[in-house]
């Protein structure tokens, strides 16, 4: 963990949920280093076992459910889900992994989320304020998919839920920044005050060259373009020399990812989706660049964007 190998460091905390399944710490660095190091298709191996002896666990149940939500096994992960909020219905953890077993493709199952999330609001703050923030990221993207909450209520839960209490750390800043770039994404870019984006792009300027996990660089420098293209700039330059030697997901995926979305910024769309067709055609071929399918889902949406943009302007 202190080299930032959180690949490797998988394969030991691994080691010792396999001798000692009483050990809650190794199963929750299970996920984490799973998930940001980018090797969520290996943990299914890592999880099953431990399922007989943590079947009665709400906490694991939605564990198990967020695994099986991103290997596409969206049915399955409901039912554990559902039983881990029969055990422990207020669990913030849990209620935001049911937002992830969602099929956002159907509109029953939006509403459903909607349906779902919006009477536990009061649960989320008194857990963290990660779920604070978190979950209610979630419930403003299905707001954006539903259609019909006007983006003045966006603005206002985002200001009031998503940004403001920890504002200097990442996992608030990626929060703001998804509810941010969504907002473009569904025709609200010119609704959003510029001295909002540049209250992110000042917090997010520092983590433009932290480099735990691609996603969360990306982001941060994504931040601040969204407020000024060239204060991003440096940041774009530091990771095209940071990515040279660290392999795929760095060099391959994270910084075609990141160019695409700085041309689409500048308007220039046919570049932005050349760069983007080949790393975020869906949302697995984002998947080396770490965190959930969700979060990372802002890119194929992007070059979805992009073509519709392209095959509009062509006609």
């Amino acid at each position: 963990l202190y080299e930032g190998n959180l690949a490797a460091a998988l394969d030991v905390y691994a080691d010792i949920a396999t001798k000692y399944p009483a050990d809650q710490f190794a199963i929750v660095m299970i996920e984490t280093c799973g998930f940001l190091g980018g090797r969520i298709d290996d943990l299914l191996g890592n999880y099953t076992p431990l399922l007989a002896h943590y079947s009665e666990d709400p906490d694991f149940l939605g564990m198990y459910a967020f695994l099986l939500c991103h290997l596409d096994r969206l049915t399955e992960a409901r039912v554990h889900v559902e039983k881990a909020l029969a055990l422990e219905p207020n669990n913030a953890w849990i209620q935001h992994v049911y937002a992830h077993t969602l099929n956002e493709s159907n509109m029953a199952e939006i509403d459903l989320g909607i349906r779902f999330l919006e009477p536990r609001v009061e649960d989320w703050p008194k857990q963290n304020r990660f779920f604070e923030g978190h979950n209610w990221m979630h419930l403003l993207g299905l707001y954006y998919l539903k259609g019909d909450v006007g983006f003045d209520k966006i603005l206002a839960e985002y200001s009031a839920h998503v940004w403001g209490e920890a504002k200097a750390f990442s996992f608030e800043q990626n929060n703001a920044f998804w509810v941010l770039w969504q907002a473009d994404l569904h025709g609200y870019k010119e609704q959003v005050p510029i001295e909002i984006r540049k209250d992110l792009a000042d917090y997010a300027e520092p983590f433009m060259t932290d480099y735990l996990t691609p996603f969360l660089t990306v982001c941060a420098i994504l931040s601040v373009a969204q407020y000024s293209l060239d204060k991003a700039r440096p940041g774009v330059v530091a990771l095209e020399s940071f990515a040279t030697s660290k392999g795929t997901a760095w060099q391959e995926v994270a910084l075609p990812i990141l160019k695409g979305c700085i041309e689409y910024l500048k308007g220039n769309y046919e570049a932005a989706q050349v760069l983007l067709s080949e790393v975020a055609s869906d949302v697995i071929a984002t998947r080396p660049i770490c965190h959930s399918d969700e979060q990372r889902n802002i890119f194929p949406a992007t070059l979805s964007h992009i073509n519709k943009l392209i095959a509009n302007n062509a006609v």
